[in-house]
């Protein structure tokens, strides 16, 4: 190979090597990025939960609901699709136990517009 040659050879490996690292930095800096972004988001969204505790009573009505759902499990099989039908609906009540914290959050941010859309007038 030529004296030349081998310049440009090494020169475009040299090239290539800091392109190659600057990619890497980039790289680098976008997931730092994306990390910050991310630890932000998951930040929020703690404040958010944090906000929409379920209460110890609620807690209870939902554990006795899991209870319900045990001691009918136990019960001799009269047909196929009562447990899948029991089981859907024990889920369709504990989701209804598990909104009223989220009821609560949308009132608490809200009250004055969320309050007149109650149409029993409860506060």
């Amino acid at each position: 190979m030529a004296r030349h040659d081998q310049y440009d050879a090494h020169r475009r490996e040299t090239q290539f090597a800091y392109s190659r690292e600057e990619q890497l930095e980039q790289a680098v800096d976008r997931l730092t990025q994306d990390n910050d972004a991310l630890r932000k988001a998951v930040r929020a969204l703690g404040e958010k939960l944090e906000k929409a505790q379920i209460t110890e009573q609620e807690r209870a009505v939902h554990k006795a609901l899991g209870e319900v759902w045990n001691q009918f499990s136990a019960l001799p099989v009269e047909h196929q699709q009562d447990a899948a039908e029991f089981c859907h609906h024990v889920h369709i009540l504990q989701r209804m136990v598990s909104a009223r914290a989220g009821r609560r959050q949308i009132r608490a941010a809200d009250k004055a517009e969320f309050d007149e859309g109650f149409c029993d007038g409860r506060r």
